[in-house]
């Protein structure tokens, strides 16, 4: 029996051996992103496989995961809270736990902004404006800032005053930073006007149909009715902007200008517009239109549009067609015409009944025109605005 003794001790040391893992400890990988949420990797740091047969990490967060195939695991913490992690290694059915407090932090982030005010609402250079810091600092009472204006202006100081002496487009960028390495930024854009644009009006009547050609091209037409001059067409300009023209009178020449206000976006799509001037008692006028010369003469006298008897059609405005409401102008003899705001002939045809006419948006663009109906023993008009 002494022999035996020692032998059974021999068996029940190699026994113990055998079932612990020699694994101790695990190592990690931390990148805090902004201190918004935090990427973690674990790492079992085993030669060989044969180390373990299986892991059980448990994040802290009440999310827990096995793994009998590899000896790395990720995890995504965004909730803020200060995190353990623990790890069961499991060998021969025993198991040894590996603990790490408090080892991964996730911070309440800031929330930066701010707001601003201006000494002009027109928003014309040279503008003042005083920048106001609202930014929440999260947990950290020690937060540092930086103002940054595009054009290379820096300021330091919590609120920032800045006057734009120049028209143009400005980005503001406000940059928060703590005690912790969290950096987040806010930025808005400022759009100073020229001071040219005082008497700024809308110039545009339609909405941005990116995948539509402008019907009819892109040619600007002039033209009167009655002592009011009509410039209506077509423009291509940056989708993203407020859009608006000014007007400005010399002597027998008109000067239209317009103006783009806002950020720029990278769509190019046509937009319909329609210029209003009343009151042109000259029976000519030279206009400027964004640098281009128009001669505008008030050819429609020659229609005798005033005393023509009424042409009664519907709906007004109208987009695709146009039915007319005369009973009298229904027999399929009589002709029409579509005229432009010069006189000149952009569509014509036979009225069919029920008097419905389609209007050829290949030749006609949206603006005002004129409809010319002639019947035997008379010639009658009406204006329609094409949508």
């Amino acid at each position: 029996m002494k022999k035996l003794i020692p032998f059974i001790t021999i068996l029940f040391i190699c026994e113990y051996a055998k079932a612990q893992s020699p694994i101790n400890d695990f190592t990690y990988v931390l990148t805090y992103r902004n201190c918004d949420y935090v990427d973690a990797d674990f790492y079992i740091d085993s030669g060989s496989q044969l180390d373990w047969d299986s892991l059980c990490w448990h994040y802290g967060d009440g999310v827990i995961k096995k793994s009998s195939s590899t000896n790395s695991a990720h995890h995504h913490y965004s909730h803020p809270w200060i995190y353990s992690v623990s790890v069961d290694i499991w060998k021969d059915g025993v198991v040894k736990t590996v603990v790490k407090d408090s080892l991964v932090t996730v911070y309440t982030p800031m929330e930066v902004t701010f707001s601003y005010t201006v000494n002009d609402t027109l928003m014309m250079a040279p503008l003042t404006v005083l920048f106001t810091n609202e930014t929440i600092p999260g947990e950290c009472d020690s937060v540092s800032y930086v103002w940054e204006i595009f054009n290379g202006q820096v300021s330091a100081e919590k609120n920032m005053e800045y006057t734009f002496s120049e028209p143009g487009l400005y980005y503001v960028t406000l940059t928060a930073s703590d005690t912790f390495g969290c950096e987040k930024s806010y930025s808005e854009s400022i759009f100073v006007k020229d001071t040219a644009q005082r008497g700024e009006f809308p110039y545009i009547t339609s909405s941005c149909p990116e995948s539509e050609a402008p019907p009819g091209g892109t040619e600007t037409i002039l033209g009167f009715i009655d002592d009011t001059l009509y410039v209506y067409g077509v423009t291509c300009k940056n989708c993203c902007t407020e859009k608006t023209a000014t007007i400005r009178y010399f002597n027998d020449t008109i000067y239209i200008k317009t103006w783009d206000s806002g950020e720029f976006c990278t769509c190019s799509c046509p937009f319909y517009f329609q210029i209003k001037i009343p009151g042109i008692t000259r029976d000519s006028v030279y206009v400027y239109f964004d640098n281009d010369l128009y001669l505008a003469k008030k050819k429609l006298m020659a229609l005798g549009l005033p005393d023509a008897p009424e042409l009664k059609i519907y709906p007004n405005p109208a987009r695709n067609y146009f039915v007319i409401a005369n009973q009298e102008t229904r027999a399929t003899s009589n002709n029409f015409e579509i005229l432009d705001l010069t006189g000149k002939i952009l569509q014509q045809g036979h009225v069919k009944n029920p008097g419905r006419i389609p209007i050829d948006k290949n030749k006609i663009m949206p603006g005002l025109v004129i409809i010319r109906l002639k019947l035997k023993d008379k010639i009658i008009h009406a204006k329609l605005l094409v949508q």
